[in-house]
């Protein structure tokens, strides 16, 4: 069985920024007391449908 790559992280925790490159490149950092904002959810829709917006 595959590894679906269909996902995105969404989470407040700066220390998933350590995360493989792999799995950072699908982190989507929000704020402990904003939360999920439009643009961020925007961000998050855009990775599960085009894939990591981030290169390297």
């Amino acid at each position: 069985m595959g590894f679906d790559k269909d996902f995105v992280i969404i989470d407040d925790e700066k220390s998933l920024n350590t995360l493989p490159k792999d799995n950072k490149d699908r982190f989507v950092l929000t704020s402990g007391s904003v939360g999920l904002t439009v643009e961020l959810a925007d961000v998050a829709i855009s990775i599960l449908k085009t894939g990591p917006l981030r290169s390297e």
